[in-house]
């Protein structure tokens, strides 16, 4: 509820409990037969106090503490006075009350942040172009505080991937919502997120195997730990492959997800192992190292008349790299990549992309969250965004300026069918 209708409102509730205490100052006073406790000008004339008296009286112990009684009557400190005392006591605990949650009121409409992410820029265009060098797809938006003067705190940003199957599920006759996160690439989700928000910034996720924008998207293996059975109940199975894949996709090297939402760059960097050999079961991060892997064991193999038959002899490294889902992505058609973004193929109709920045506003402290959302007809194929942070020639008075003209204009890079990025042309567009 917004403040101009809230303080009228709060105003009229403490305008009515001094007219509610005034009814009971007149009711009190009239059904009490002692003199000496009467708050009427004229005790001896045995009427009730006037409405006039009773709600001055009231509005001053309301707001008030150490004060007369009406015509200097004593009736607050006569033994008999019960009454009166008790009305008194009740109304200055409720006003009391009242004034705190005034006091906390008015904080809270002072110190709410709400309209602070409205400072908070995203660009009107997000980005899925390929990365120079290795023709990784790569979706990008760009995020900008436009009040650097207070530069948030703790701002971060994480990103999700909303999709709405097409078919109503039976047994709950409804229509489900997935929403997935995606891991962020730039700035790395492993350290929280966190951007400097006054200066313009490009975010980026990477769609991998593992991200929920990639048709190809690996679904859940079963790890394959040795075992020639699965026990289900008092049942055994076996001659079951545990790495097939549950949508039918033949093994590719990978191991297991689980479920989690992983990075396919944390494997390229050494940070986890992402591949197993099916032969012996060593994990490793990159292709090129499984691959070694299988070119010295057959060497050794072959050197130690080892059979073919259940040995690495059998892999062949050009199919090993090949198979390997690690770095499918980039066989992946701009087409492609928007039909499924777009919600042409089954089962799920368009993903939405929602973006959510928090931070800490520094003036109150206070959290606030700003998001915008992204579709496929948000989204540029090809394209990245023009320089809108640039250096000053006038040094005197920023080392930098910010071009609003620039912030959401783009630029295209390469055509989507090359893996490999060419020069630049001077073609930009909002």
């Amino acid at each position: 509820m917004r403040t101009f209708v809230t303080v009228p409102l709060l105003l009229g509730v403490w305008t009515a409990g001094l007219l509610i205490f005034t009814g009971i100052y007149m009711a009190v006073d009239s059904s009490d037969p002692n003199m000496e406790c009467s708050l009427h000008p004229y005790p001896e004339s045995g009427e009730s106090i006037p409405f006039g008296t009773a709600f001055a009286f009231s509005l001053e112990t309301a707001t008030t503490v150490g004060y007369g009684l009406p015509v200097s009557s004593s009736a607050f400190f006569e033994p008999a006075c019960d009454g009166i005392r008790a009305v008194i006591y009740f109304q200055m605990v409720l006003s009391m009350m009242f004034q705190a949650f005034l006091f906390s009121f008015f904080y809270g409409r002072l110190g709410r942040c709400e309209s602070r992410g409205v400072q908070v820029l995203f660009s009107n265009k997000a980005t899925l172009r390929r990365r120079k060098g290795d023709g990784r797809w790569v979706f990008e938006f760009r995020v900008y505080d436009s009040d650097p003067r207070h530069p948030l705190v703790e701002a971060h940003v994480r990103l999700y991937a909303i999709r709405q199957p097409r078919k109503v599920d039976k047994v709950y006759n409804v229509r489900p919502v997935t929403v997935e996160p995606l891991r962020l690439w730039k700035p790395n989700d492993d350290l929280g997120g966190v951007l400097l928000a006054s200066v313009p910034t490009v975010v980026s996720h990477h769609v991998d195997i593992h991200s929920a924008l990639n048709p190809r998207r690996r679904g859940i293996y079963y790890e394959d730990l040795g075992r020639s059975s699965v026990r289900h109940g008092d049942q055994v199975q076996t001659d079951l492959n545990l790495d097939e894949h549950v949508d039918g996709v033949s093994p590719d090297f990978s191991l297991s997800s689980c479920g989690m939402n992983l990075r396919e760059l944390d494997s390229a960097t050494g940070s986890r192992d992402g591949l197993r050999c099916d032969v012996c079961g060593e994990t490793y991060n990159t292709r090129d190292n499984l691959a070694k892997h299988i070119t010295f064991q057959k060497l050794l193999e072959k050197h130690d008349g080892v059979p073919v038959i259940g040995s690495h002899q059998e892999l062949d490294v050009d199919t090993v790299l090949q198979n390997c889902s690690k770095g499918r992505d980039k066989e992946l058609s701009s087409k492609e990549l928007s039909g499924f973004i777009a919600g042409e193929t089954e089962p799920y109709n368009a993903i939405e992309i929602l973006v959510v920045l928090e931070a800490i506003e520094p003036l109150m402290s206070g959290t606030f969250q700003s998001m915008q959302s992204y579709t496929i007809e948000d989204i540029e194929f090809g394209a990245e965004f023009v320089h809108c942070f640039v250096a000053n020639d006038d040094r005197s008075q920023c080392a930098a300026k910010m071009d609003f003209d620039l912030f959401h204009k783009t630029k295209r890079v390469s055509p989507e069918s090359k893996l490999s990025a060419v020069p630049e042309n001077d073609e930009s567009h909002d």
